[in-house]
C-alpha cells in the first residue's frame, strides 16, 4: 500500500495540488515503477525554507528543495525520544534524530541548483555517506521533500523557464535522492543530473505542466 500526501503551505502561487497529485503518481509508478511508498511533499514559502535550512544545515537564507529520506522508520512514527527543538538539532548529529517541531528525520539533504549550469556555489550539501540509512524491510521509497515556490518562480526567471516546471524538477529531483542518488562527486552529479532531465521530459511528455497554476475562482 502507498501513500502520497502534498501540502500547501504558501501563497506566492496557485498550486493545482489535484493535477500535481497525478503528475507525482504517474512518476511514482508508471514511469519509475515503484511497487510501494510513503511520501510527503510541502510546498512552502521562504521563511518556512530558511528555518529548515538553518535548524538542518546551520546555512542561511533560503533554497530551492530540501529532501529527507526516512527509510530507516516507519511513515508516521512518533518523535525519538532522542529528540531536540529549533536550532538544538544540528545536521551532524546522530543519524534518526528527529526534530520534534517539523516532525521529520535528518537524513540525505540537497539543493537542485547545484546541478544547473552557472547557477554558482552549492548552497546546500549532501548528506556525507555515515547518515545513509542501511537496507531495512518497507516501503521501496520513503521520504519527504520542501519545495520553495518563490525559489521556483526566480529560477525560473533566471533559467528561462517557468516555475511549474522547476516545481516538478525539484519533485523528480528530490524523488532521486530518496532513491538513493547523490552528489558528493562529480560523477555521481551528472549521473543524477542525466536521471533527472531524462524523467522531467517524461514528465513533460504526459502532462502540460503550465496547468499547475490554479485559476483563482470567480465568485459573482
Amino acid at each position: 500500500m502507498s501513500e502520497l500526501v502534498l501540502q500547501n503551505r504558501q501563497r506566492v502561487r496557485a498550486l493545482d495540488l489535484r493535477r500535481l497529485r497525478r503528475i507525482a503518481r504517474a512518476l511514482l509508478e508508471d514511469i519509475l515503477g515503484l511497487p510501494s511508498y510513503e511520501l510527503g511533499v510541502h510546498f512552502v514559502a521562504v521563511p518556512e525554507m530558511i528555518r529548515l535550512n538553518e535548524t538542518f544545515l546551520e546555512h542561511a537564507g533560503s533554497t530551492d528543495v530540501i529532501t529527507f529520506d526516512h527509510s530507516e522508520k516507519p511513515f508516521g512514527d512518533p518523535p525519538s525520544s532522542r529528540s531536540s527543538r529549533g536550532h538544538e538539532t544540528h545536521f551532524n548529529s546522530e543519524p534518526g534524530t528527529r526534530n520534534s517541531e517539523f516532525g521529520i528525520e535528518q537524513s540525505l539533504l540537497t539543493s537542485a541548483a547545484a546541478y544547473r549550469k552557472d547557477a554558482g556555489p552549492l548552497r546546500v550539501t549532501s548528506c556525507p555517506p555515515r547518515c545513509r540509512p542501511g537496507p531495512a524491510a518497507g516501503p521501496a521509497l520513503h521520504g519527504e521533500i520542501f519545495i520553495c515556490l518563490p525559489e521556483a518562480v526566480d529560477q525560473a526567471r533566471r533559467f528561462g523557464t517557468t516555475w511549474q516546471s522547476e516545481v516538478v524538477r525539484y519533485l523528480v529531483h528530490g524523488i532521486l535522492h530518496v532513491r538513493g542518488h547523490d552528489d558528493l562527486d562529480l560523477a555521481s552529479r551528472r549521473r543524477m543530473k542525466r536521471e533527472e532531465d531524462r524523467l522531467l521530459r517524461e514528465v513533460t511528455g504526459r502532462f502540460r505542466l503550465s496547468r499547475l497554476a490554479r485559476r483563482p475562482s470567480v465568485r459573482s
